[in-house]
């Protein structure tokens, strides 16, 4: 009904006004829209190009920022074929996500991270795309980030990359990633460990002296205390 009654284009003004709260309800309402499926998703940006969401991202207010960013979100949640549409497309995704690692609005933080873990969630080579822009250091300074969801949104993003890569697996051993996600392991809720308990088995795997490291910081003994006071399963 929206679209037949040319919703599109009226949110798609709305979306360019020059009032940011304007701007961000019009975010809000296409965010809604996306969610819906990839079928109708393909159909909205036929008509509202990512680069308009984009220039949403690259405004100043905070606010505006996050909706912008669950907007691609949802986009790349929909299907692999349209995750590859906002990073293929020349609109700088990437990059600004990168920027916003270290914004001082944690929220901010948290989003951006858990937009690239749901882009690199499927596809080596969507993975590969966001390793020309984001390095394993990179990651790793966000595992030390103060706030545990950013944390946790690191190491999910760090396990989508090292288990397609192995390069970047060994890299992450040279940045002690191994010992800060087992810090992590000890202040996350239980329903956030499987990922870090996966990202330290991918790491373990990846050569011997990965394997020694985790030993010798006793990782296999917490893994196994965590599994026997919880229904986690590796």
């Amino acid at each position: 009904l929206i679209i037949e009654a040319d919703g599109l284009n009226a949110l798609k003004i709305i979306i360019e006004d020059t009032d940011p709260l304007v701007k961000e309800a019009g975010c809000w309402a296409l965010t809604s829209l996306i969610s819906q499926g990839p079928s109708l998703t393909s159909t909205i940006l036929e008509t509202i190009n990512v680069s308009v969401i984009m220039s949403c991202v690259k405004e100043p207010e905070f606010g505006l920022k996050r909706v912008a960013i669950n907007c691609f979100t949802q986009i790349a949640r929909q299907s692999d074929d349209l995750a590859k549409l906002i990073i293929n497309k020349d609109i700088g995704l990437i990059q600004q996500l990168k920027i916003l690692f270290t914004s001082k609005d944690t929220l901010l933080r948290r989003q951006s991270l858990a937009c690239l873990t749901q882009i690199t969630s499927s596809k080596r080579d969507l993975v590969e795309r966001v390793l020309e822009t984001i390095n394993i250091e990179i990651i790793a300074n966000c595992l030390k980030d103060e706030d545990l969801p950013v944390k946790i949104n690191a190491t999910l993003l760090l396990r989508n990359i090292i288990r397609v890569s192995p390069d970047s697996s060994k890299q992450a051993i040279s940045f002690n990633c191994d010992e800060t996600l087992i810090n992590i392991l000890n202040s996350s809720p239980d329903e956030a460990k499987d990922g870090i308990l996966e990202c330290l088995r991918i790491i373990a795997s990846s050569s011997d002296n990965g394997s020694l490291r985790i030993l010798n910081y006793k990782a296999d003994s917490m893994a196994l205390e965590i599994l026997k006071s919880s229904k986690i399963s590796l």
